[in-house]
């Protein structure tokens, strides 16, 4: 399915505004108390403390909305299947690259997708965890849409990783992480999987199959200036992105749309 429409652009903010917004909420509690605004400080608080432990509505009207309109993100949008389809007799990961600025090819193709998270409010065995950093686990609002109210999303941290594996659970994981993000350039495709091995060594002691997977496109959502690799990868290092991510000329942390993923 293809085109471009208002809901599309929904999308889109979902995404930027609860990883953007979630990482300055903390920051602007500080800031507004500091100027003198204390009922704004304890307003903004407040937020980020339901965001942790308030109620979560049910997953299944935002997830089925989202799939809805996912298509209508970029200009076109489509999957490609080779080698059959997966064998759910055996736990699976499935390792996503590029990594993009924002990741937009697993947001549409993985952990959002009905194929592999249903509806269901009782998510079934083969549903699939997406591992993130955990400087996103934490951040409030991505933590109560992705983590709290969808459940779709986890710690990429050793501990949770083995904890899942050994659950049994699906995984999905984009292993160039922080640093395939870096070195993205309009046009051009590229992946990092220097030292990133370790996914498959658990996978094999776990009894996991790995299915690679790749978006087409995903480098064409933003411009990111290249050059000062030795720098950006010691950042990363630090789970500190290293990317400066142009996309829309009038908002340029809004992907550009006219690509196709």
């Amino acid at each position: 399915m293809s085109g471009y429409f208002p809901q599309g652009l929904l999308v889109q903010l979902l995404l930027l505004v609860t990883w953007i917004g979630g990482l300055l909420m903390i920051p602007a509690v500080a800031l507004l108390h500091l100027s003198g605004s204390d009922t704004a400080a304890t307003l903004v608080l407040l937020v980020v403390l339901w965001c942790y432990v308030g109620p979560v509505p049910p997953r299944g009207p935002l997830i089925n909305w989202l799939n809805r309109n996912l298509s209508h993100a970029f200009r076109e949008e489509s999957m490609l299947v080779e080698g059959g389809e997966l064998d759910r007799s055996a736990p699976f990961l499935l390792a996503f690259h590029p990594h993009g600025m924002f990741s937009w090819g697993y947001f549409g193709h993985g952990g959002m997708h009905l194929a592999l998270n249903p509806s269901d409010e009782v998510l079934p065995p083969t549903a699939v965890t997406g591992l993130i950093t955990d400087v996103l686990v934490m951040q409030p609002l991505w933590r109560f849409v992705f983590i709290r109210w969808l459940r779709v999303l986890d710690s990429a941290s050793k501990p949770a990783f083995l904890r899942l594996m050994r659950a049994r659970k699906n995984i999905g994981l984009l292993p160039g992480g922080f640093h395939e993000a870096s070195i993205s350039e309009l046009g051009k495709d590229r992946v990092y999987l220097k030292k990133r091995f370790g996914f498959i060594k658990y996978a094999l002691q776990f009894g996991y199959g790995v299915y690679p997977i790749y978006t087409f496109g995903e480098s064409d959502t933003y411009y990111n200036p290249s050059g000062g690799y030795w720098w950006r990868l010691k950042l990363n290092d630090h789970d500190v992105p290293a990317i400066f991510p142009i996309g829309k000329w009038w908002c340029p942390l809004l992907p550009r749309h006219d690509v196709g993923l």
